[in-house]
């Protein structure tokens, strides 16, 4: 395994040589050239092989309240930063007259896109349950089973919204056709924070944006992965979030929800990432996400060990009392240290004086 190596700073050993019978001393000057280096060993590591990607911090739901119907706006209950319950008075419209006709087609509206929703959810529940039968068979995997029944509650929140705004919508508009109320009343059909306000006391409204309420109780890191990448990660996989870029502690994360569809303009899958602590984080925030795709002992080597000759890395193995210049295959960083893929011993590397070594070169080894 062993060839000598190289040249370096050079130590002189005079050697005197006195010939037998001659009456002086001829002193002849022998020079040895040895290099000074310095050691140190490979050691057994945890590696992981990473991804990063940034995100940004969004809510846990969040509903934008859209005036129906037209008006002008009486009064305006609360403002931006306001904690709200569900049902709670948001802001009264003027008693503007609502025909029939408005009434039809808002009724219609809202009831198709319930029904609509309510259709996708039986379709789902039915997938599921022939698909815990698939899991009970042990032909699909427990993440393909939860996966599925996250889609199911994400669709299950759409159609309860989609509920609430028919009911909501409608017992406005009724109120106006069959009771003459003086004003119309929009509630909030969550409890959370008032965001924004978009709308102003006297303004004359039509089909617009007034408010958007947000849960922020749960804060969640979204981001967009490719299907490379999804491939490689699972429901409940936890991941390392660091907040602006600029923290140098981490912050760990949960994957709560991987969309199945990518998105049809980028082709990304949207995930979402539970955030552990929520009070280091607030809405709009972004976050630089390490998904961890997969960890293993590798035997480490010093980056300081590292000789670079073109495109080929070395190292110097030392043993024996003599070091063997060694290709080395290069893995995954951790830290100052480097995995060394071509390799299962723990040898002794020169870490200083590696650049000066040649294969003729005699070594010291120094402390």
């Amino acid at each position: 395994m062993k060839k000598l190596l190289s040249m370096g700073p050079v130590l002189l050993v005079l050697v005197v040589i006195i010939s037998g019978c001659a009456a002086e001393a001829s002193p002849v000057i022998e020079a040895v050239s040895k290099v000074p280096i310095k050691l140190a060993s490979m050691k057994i590591d945890v590696v992981e092989k990473t991804y990063i990607s940034v995100g940004e911090v969004v809510p846990g739901n969040q509903v934008d309240l859209f005036i129906n119907g037209g008006g002008f706006i009486e009064s305006i209950e609360v403002k931006s930063g306001d904690t709200v319950e569900e049902d709670q008075v948001l802001l009264l419209l003027d008693n503007n007259d609502v025909d029939r006709t408005n009434y039809n087609a808002t009724e219609s509206q809202l009831r198709t896109v319930r029904d609509n929703l309510g259709g996708q959810l039986a379709s789902l529940t039915e997938e599921q349950a022939r698909k815990q039968v698939l899991y009970e068979e042990g032909l699909i995997t427990i993440n393909e089973l939860n996966q599925a029944q996250l889609q199911i509650d994400g669709l299950s929140r759409d159609y309860s919204n989609a509920k609430t705004a028919y009911y909501n919508q409608l017992k406005i508009l009724e109120n106006n056709l069959e009771d003459s109320v003086d004003s119309r009343i929009f509630e909030s059909p969550i409890s959370g924070t008032v965001a924004s306000v978009f709308v102003q006391e006297g303004q004359s409204v039509n089909g617009q944006l007034a408010l958007t309420i947000v849960d922020d109780r749960q804060l969640y890191v979204q981001t967009f992965i490719s299907s490379d990448l999804k491939k490689e990660l699972s429901i409940g996989d936890k991941v390392r979030l660091n907040l602006h870029g600029e923290d140098e502690a981490h912050h760990i994360g949960t994957i709560q929800e991987m969309k199945g569809l990518p998105d049809s303009n980028t082709k990304l899958f949207e995930v979402k990432i539970a955030i552990d602590i929520k009070d280091s984080y607030i809405i709009g925030d972004y976050a630089e996400i390490e998904f961890i795709i997969e960890r293993y002992e590798a035997v480490m080597v010093p980056t300081q060990s590292i000789v670079r000759s073109g495109e080929s890395q070395f190292i110097y193995v030392y043993e024996d009392e003599q070091v063997t210049k060694t290709l080395l295959e290069t893995g995954a960083t951790n830290g100052e240290w480097v995995e060394a893929k071509n390799t299962d011993n723990l040898d002794q590397v020169v870490v200083l004086g590696q650049n000066q070594l040649t294969t003729s070169s005699e070594i010291m080894v120094v402390d």
